[in-house]
């Protein structure tokens, strides 16, 4: 089906007595980024504050996305999942963009964003778990505590396919020894970005 509709279009193009023109009202109705694409967080999303001459000092959004692992036969029993968010204040509207920030690469975010992990059983999310935070400039590192208040599987949850997060992020100062001199509280609240999961069987 697909392919014939693009020899379809194919031969319009070719038979257009100008194909080097651009249909403006084509191009309004051309659609846009598709919503798996999309990772929307509006600022408010993120309350975090952060005292280090580095970073910050404060972030409005949060981008929540995850690993699940397990389920499978050669998977971790019981299933864990990695949670990672992006802490900015970047509109990072794209997807890719966010998976760029995340993976260190600050073309489209400020190098001062933060990525956080933390591992823990699927079943066992509400609650305090270990955590690593690095800004995406890479020159920052430390540990603290997330605190899981509230979690929707994205994975398990039929009513909500997107699942949702709630919780506390907390560094003290004192017991960094990667970057002594970090210290971070705050809080965040928001939905998965669809296209930031992952499962691993």
């Amino acid at each position: 089906m697909r392919a014939v509709l693009c020899s379809a279009l194919l031969l319009a193009a070719c038979n257009a007595s100008d194909s080097s023109k651009v249909d403006p009202a084509a191009a309004a109705d051309a659609p846009g980024p598709s919503s798996f694409d999309r990772c929307d967080s509006p600022a408010g999303t993120a309350a975090l504050t952060v005292s280090n001459g580095t970073l910050g000092p404060t972030y409005a959004r949060v981008y929540a996305g995850g690993v699940s692992a397990g389920g499978g036969d050669s998977g971790p029993t019981p299933p864990t999942l990695e949670l990672v968010l992006l802490f900015t204040n970047d509109d990072l509207a794209i997807a890719n963009d966010v998976t760029a920030c995340i993976s260190h690469d600050t073309t489209h975010c400020a190098a001062t964003s933060l990525i956080v992990r933390s591992t823990f059983a699927t079943g066992a999310a509400v609650g305090t778990h270990d955590a690593t935070i690095e800004n995406a400039g890479g020159t920052v590192s430390v540990t603290g505590a997330l605190a899981v208040g509230t979690y929707q599987d994205p994975f398990a949850t039929p009513t909500n396919p997107t699942g949702h997060v709630v919780g506390e992020l907390h560094v003290a100062s004192t017991t960094n020894t990667t970057s002594p001199g970090v210290a971070l509280d705050g809080t965040f609240d928001h939905t998965f970005c669809e296209s930031l999961l992952e499962s691993v069987l």
